[in-house]
Order: C-alpha cells, then structure tokens, then sequence
C-alpha cells in the first residue's frame, strides 16, 4: 500500500515513511559560539548541555503489518549526563545500554508527545539509539505490535490535516519535509517527475516540481514554480513581493509571469521558503495549508 484514500478529503494521499524532527529549542536557543560551555556538539546527532544532560536523536520505529515498510520518527530526546557516563565504558565495549530520558520533540501526528518518559536503547554499531515510549499513551501503544492499515491511515489523516491543537510550524515542517522525502525516494531517485501543489482552500497557490520542468531545466531535484497572471485578484502584492525574494528567477511565458528557482540539495531551504511565500504573498499563514502530491 502506496497510498490512501483519505476520509477526510476524500482525495489519494501517498504514505509518508519517514519523519525527521528538528534541533530542539534546548540547543538552538543555548549555543553560543563565544561560551562553548554551555552547548558542547558531540557530534551532528548528539549535544551536552551545561555539561549535565545530552540531547541526542534517536529513531522511534513502529512496525506495521502485513508487508508494508515501518515507519521511521527522527526524533529528539534528552538523558542525564550522569548515567550515560556510567554507562559509557560498556558502550564502547560493544555492549548493548539502555538509559531512561525523556522525549523533548513534537512528534507530526501524536499530541502531547513532548516530555514523554523513554528507554533510549544505543549500542556502538548503531549510529542513532532506538527510542522506546515507557509512559502509558498512544504512541506506546503503537510501538507495543505492529499497528494495521487502518491504524496507518488514522496517523496518515493526521499528518495531512493537522488538527486544531496539533496545528503549529514546527509540524507544518516536519509534515512538509516528509512529502519532500517521499518526492525524493518514490520519484527523483526512480527518475519519475512529481508536482507538490500547495493548497489553500481549494485553490492552488503555487507549486513545487521536479526540476525537468523549470525553465532552465535541471536533473533530479526540487523545484519551485509560482504563476502570476494579470488576473489574479492579489497580482500586484506578488509582483511587488517578489522584488524581496532575488533568488528566486522571473520568466514571462505567454504573458504571464512566472518565477521559479531549484533547490538542489536545499530541502530545509525549500521549507523556510514555502512557509515565508506563503505569508508574504498570499497572507496566509502555512498551518492553514495543504500539500498534495502527484504524477503529472
């Protein structure tokens, strides 16, 4: 099962495998390159914090049933420095440890996930630790047997139309980067074109493409492609909005005005660019958005 027919909008959604939350606030808000005792980088994965806890990422996986791949959360979590150091010499030994933490990200489509208690399971060989939920809640549940489709397209409906209390930027992001890297694995690395529309009630505002259609075309990457027609009721806010925003190029096709520009190997670019167009052309916020993949 590639895809869903969805109960909510009634359209075919595809399913979204893989989830990458962002840096926490915790290292974003801390760091400070002129007093480098407060955040200390490990590596690209993990920090210490005022030397007594680290922040490091670990993977959240549920298993699904019958034949369909898992689903892989990227997500971030926190454990005293204290018992990792007591822990540490087993690591390197090649030993299998588990530390109890604490999950300190926003997770797209369980509410509440933030401050959950976890196991975090790391052995040397592994790159990331396996995150384990041990507090009573949905996702525990889901991580205790493999969950079945229907369950599948409960969390799916959730990514695609975030409720009230879960409607946030931060899972506007994380939703929209999935949708990139489903583009990037089921189309650009099988050579297969995709369009992404944006959608704000019904109407497409603008596109995101695969490269081959821009008008200076590019090999397998990420596109984006805005129309301004005269007749557009909001033509002269994204003319004069678009002055602000240079990187992005300026065509004129039949008319009308377009303005394109790729993002080879930008993904996060893309994200900060989608949620500012948004806003500055169409004055919409991107949690009121929609995104829908497609085959042309």
């Amino acid at each position: 099962m590639k895809d869903f027919k969805c109960n909510i909008c009634h359209r075919v959604h595809p399913i979204l495998n893989s989830f990458t939350c962002p840096i926490p606030t915790q290292v974003t808000d801390l760091y400070d390159e002129h007093d480098t005792g407060r955040v200390i980088p490990l590596s690209s994965n993990s920090y210490l914090i005022n030397k007594s806890y680290l922040i490091i990422k670990g993977e959240i996986k549920l298993e699904v049933q019958s034949s369909l791949d898992d689903i892989s959360i990227l997500a971030w979590c926190s454990i005293p420095n204290e018992s990792f150091r007591g822990e540490f010499i087993s690591l390197k030994e090649g030993k299998e440890i588990m530390i109890e933490g604490q999950l300190i990200s926003e997770l797209p489509f369980y509410e509440k996930s933030l401050g959950l208690q976890i196991d975090v399971k790391m052995v040397k060989s592994r790159e990331l630790g396996i995150i384990r939920v041990t507090e009573n809640c949905q996702l525990k549940t889901d991580q205790l047997s493999p969950i079945s489709k229907t369950r599948i397209i409960e969390l799916m409906q959730n990514v695609y139309h975030l409720s009230d209390s879960n409607k946030d930027i931060e899972n506007l992001d994380q939703t929209l980067s999935s949708i990139l890297n489903h583009a990037q694995t089921e189309f650009i690395d099988k050579g297969k074109k995709f369009l992404i529309n944006v959608i704000y009630e019904n109407i497409i505002l603008f596109q995101l493409i695969s490269s081959e259609f821009l008008e200076e075309p590019k090999p397998f990457t990420f596109g984006l492609h805005i129309a301004n027609d005269s007749s557009n009721d909001n033509y002269l806010t994204v003319k004069s909005q678009m002055k602000n925003h240079k990187h992005i190029k300026e065509y004129s096709v039949d008319g009308v005005e377009i303005y394109q520009s790729d993002y080879e190997g930008e993904k996060n670019q893309l994200v900060k660019d989608v949620r500012k167009l948004t806003k500055d052309l169409f004055q919409i916020q991107i949690d009121n958005c929609k995104f829908e993949i497609s085959e042309p």
